[in-house]
């Protein structure tokens, strides 16, 4: 692929999926038995021509075929490989705006979706709520979430960047 801007295996390492800087589709490669790299994409999945800002693949094996997906317009999205096609919630990909990054449970049976307001949200990997984690209070009010990682349960290590800095 030309200029990709993320790649990542499955978490049963079957497949290699990536995204270009050009138009942000996700692309699909499969392994083949001798664990050889096909040439052409399996599988395209279009992103609405949104760049990918995130890419995290599910870590369970037995749920290798979804991918959390962030946009560079902010939208949290799930790509599934098997439907090929982006899980839809009420009709439309995007399970949360304004989103800056995204991770999976230990267990890939839910994610925490960082956001450019400083919250994070804890969702189902079909959309569904779970619950939402305030900014820290200390937190000056031009900081977005940069990176998250879930390490267990109710337990989150969050990075708070700046969104707009002081040129002086």
């Amino acid at each position: 692929l030309p200029r990709p801007c993320q790649v990542a295996f499955s978490s049963d390492e079957s497949v290699l999926v990536a995204s270009t800087e050009h138009n942000g589709s996700i692309h699909a490669f499969q392994l083949d038995a001798q664990h050889i790299l096909q040439s052409e994409p399996t599988l395209t999945i279009s992103t609405g021509g949104s760049r990918l800002r995130a890419l995290a693949p599910n870590p369970a094996p037995d749920l290798a075929q979804l991918f959390a997906v962030v946009t560079d317009r902010g939208d949290c999205c799930i790509a599934d490989l098997k439907a090929g096609a982006l899980v839809l919630r009420d009709g439309t990909p995007e399970l949360v705006k304004n989103a800056t990054v995204v991770s999976w449970s230990n267990r890939g049976k839910q994610l925490v979706v960082g956001r450019n307001d400083g919250t994070a949200v804890q969702i189902k990997p079909d959309g569904s709520p779970v619950t939402t984690i305030p900014r820290p209070s200390s937190l000056p009010d031009n900081a977005h979430i940069s990176g998250i990682s879930w390490l267990e349960n109710e337990c989150f290590f969050i990075a708070y960047t700046p969104t707009t800095y002081d040129t002086d």
